[in-house]
């Protein structure tokens, strides 16, 4: 067997073996790129790791740099969806979940109809006193009409901008009947919407507040019997 030397801080050592020469440098005793040297390989000095020494290991560099400006694959609809409900504080409301695949276009979600809804008892007392300072108060009842065509356009219209919102802003995945509840009192409504969105009952507290407000006044209003 060829007999193999290595150079050791400017010193040659050997001869040795191959195999104790890739012993050594198995055991990490020494660098891949020690020089070494066999009748085999010619009349220079090789690193050890250029030859055919098969415990020589390959210098081994570091991975990589990931690549800049690759672009991502889309999310799934489904994880898009629930990222977006987050983000803007709703309810966790996939795609899946809407009944059909026409779904509307997301407006940001607010309660403003909902706080006309329910200060409405107070508005009706304004215009009952509009009236009663024009002399057309509740003693005569002739512009009875007048209130109660207030309160009916009132309601009816805070109660289907706000039930739109309420859908468009996709806190009624299901598309769950809510304007028509109006009809029903404003209690209805407000009871039917806080199911839906899963809110608190605060705006139906706020209308029966204001209901009573309402009342008050209009006794107060009224010619003593």
């Amino acid at each position: 067997m060829a007999d193999w030397y290595y150079e050791e801080n400017g010193t040659q050592r050997g001869p040795l073996s191959e195999g104790d020469l890739n012993a050594m440098l198995v055991n990490d005793l020494l660098p891949p790129n020690t020089l070494v040297w066999t009748a085999s390989i010619g009349s220079a000095w090789k690193p050890a790791s250029q030859t055919h020494l098969e415990a020589a290991p390959q210098p081994v560099g570091p991975p990589p740099l990931p690549q800049t400006g690759v672009v991502s694959p889309p999310l799934p609809a489904a994880h898009r969806s629930a990222l977006l409900q987050n983000a803007a504080g709703g309810a966790s409301t996939s795609f899946n979940e809407w009944p059909n695949t026409s779904r509307p276009e997301r407006v940001p979600a607010h309660d403003d109809y909902a706080k006309w809804l329910a200060f409405t008892p107070l508005l009706g007392l304004a215009v009952e006193f509009i009236l009663a300072a024009g002399g057309n108060g509740v003693e005569n009842g002739r512009f009875d009409w007048i209130l109660s065509a207030f309160f009916l356009l009132a309601n009816s219209i805070f109660a289907a901008l706000d039930s739109r919102n309420v859908y468009r802003s996709w806190r009624n995945p299901k598309g769950k009947a809510l304007g028509p509840f109006i009809f029903l009192t404003p209690i209805a409504y407000f009871w039917r919407r806080a199911r839906i969105t899963g809110s608190s009952f605060d705006y139906l507290w706020i209308w029966v507040a204001c209901a009573v407000a309402y009342l008050i006044g209009f006794v107060i209003m009224a010619p003593d019997a």
